[in-house]
Order: C-alpha cells, then sequence, then structure tokens
C-alpha cells in the first residue's frame, strides 16, 4: 500500500522524508515551511495547496559562512535539494529569500541531482534583485547523459521590474549541460537569444540546449527538439 502523510508548517518535514519508504507521498498544508530540505528518498511525491499557498522558503547565500568555516558557495545555498530518482513535486513553491546577491553571493531555490524530475506545467516567475540579467536554468551534465532538464508546458513569467530581454532561458554551467524547453510561453523579458554561452567558456560548442518549436532568433547552437 502506499504511504500517504500529511504535514503542516510545524511538521519537523526533513525528519518526515527521512523516515519515508520508496515512493511515498506527503500532502502540505498551506502556509510557508521555513525548513532546509534534502529530498533523499527515491519516489516521493510532495504535494502543496497550491503554489501561492504552500511555499518551501529559506535564505542561505553564497558568502554566508557554514558552520564548517567555509562559504556556502553556490552548490550548498539550496531551499530544496533533490537527491533522488522519481521525485514529483506539485502545487507549491520552492524559494530562496536571502535577497541582495550584488552583495551575498548567488542564491538557489531549488538543485536537482537525480533523474526523472518531474517539473511540467510550471511557473517559472523571475525576480527583480537588483542586478541586470539573469537565467532561469545552468544545466550541468556530463556528455553520456542522454537526458536533461526538461521543462514542458510552463509558463516563464516576471516581476514587473524584470526589464524586457533580460532573461536567458539558459546557460551551460557545465560542457554538455543538456536542457529541452517542450511547448513553452515566455515574457517579454526573455532574450529572443533564448541562451548563453556563459561568457568565453567554449560551452556553446558542446551546450545541448532545444525547444520545441524553436523560436525565430534563437542562437544558432540551440536545435529543435525534433532535431536531437
Amino acid at each position: 500500500m502506499r504511504t500517504e502523510i500529511h504535514a503542516d508548517p510545524s511538521s519537523p518535514l526533513q525528519d518526515i522524508l527521512d523516515m519515508l519508504p520508496p515512493g511515498a507521498t506527503v500532502t502540505l498544508a498551506p502556509g510557508i515551511y521555513r525548513q532546509k530540505l534534502q529530498i533523499r528518498t527515491p519516489g516521493l511525491t510532495l504535494v502543496g495547496a497550491g503554489a501561492d499557498q504552500t511555499r518551501l522558503v529559506y535564505d542561505d547565500y553564497a558568502q554566508k559562512v557554514h558552520p564548517d568555516g567555509r562559504e556556502y558557495n553556490t552548490f550548498r545555498t539550496w531551499t530544496l535539494a533533490v537527491c533522488a530518482d522519481g521525485v514529483s513535486l506539485r502545487d507549491l513553491s520552492v524559494v530562496n529569500d536571502a535577497l541582495s546577491p550584488r552583495e551575498k553571493g548567488q542564491e538557489v531555490a531549488l538543485s536537482v541531482y537525480g533523474d526523472d524530475f518531474l517539473m511540467e506545467d510550471c511557473v517559472l516567475r523571475s525576480v527583480f534583485d537588483g542586478r541586470s540579467g539573469g537565467f532561469a536554468a545552468a544545466p550541468a551534465h556530463a556528455l553520456e547523459q542522454k537526458e536533461g532538464f526538461l521543462f514542458r508546458n510552463c509558463a516563464f513569467t516576471r516581476e514587473e521590474a524584470v526589464a524586457d530581454g533580460s532573461i536567458f532561458l539558459a546557460r551551460p554551467w557545465r560542457d554538455y549541460g543538456l536542457a529541452v524547453f517542450e511547448a513553452c510561453s515566455y515574457e517579454a523579458h526573455i532574450c529572443p537569444a533564448g541562451f548563453d554561452p556563459w561568457l568565453d567558456s567554449g560551452r556553446d560548442k558542446t551546450a545541448r540546449f532545444l525547444e520545441s518549436p524553436l523560436r525565430p532568433g534563437r542562437v544558432p547552437w540551440a536545435k529543435a527538439q525534433r532535431e536531437s
């Protein structure tokens, strides 16, 4: 029998996640869950009461000093880290509200290290943080990985202060980064070029960025999904 439990903002959510068997479902009541969380069990499903009602929130940032004496850097700033395969999130938001990245460094809301992570019919909202631009995704995949980030039927939206053309859909964090954008909608803050090579890294030569349909004006190294 599939395990289903309920939690609210007062629940020790990390303890709950760690004790659950693979394939379990956690239903989250409305509220703000100010907890730094990792999902380490495969097949878990987290279901909220709506993206505007159930919010997983934390405020770590790159220049914050960790208890081990080192700065967090980018990789440890996540609010939620998915470290298992087959995980699904529905009807909730994942937020890093540290703010002021110019002074504090990068701030990650969601990190995904597992396969078969469901990120479909989502709203990816760009918020104004004082900087002139940004990136919705930064994939880092090895060449042998044939599946990467898939955004299907997602809406890329913005706060009013985010300028037109200031946000790229993706940049390759490492060589061979793989991201697919399928049947998504974009507001005017998404740069017509779509994708950024990341400075002079040369990663435009290895990046695997695909879109369906491929919009006019995209960088020449972005491909239509059917060409993959």
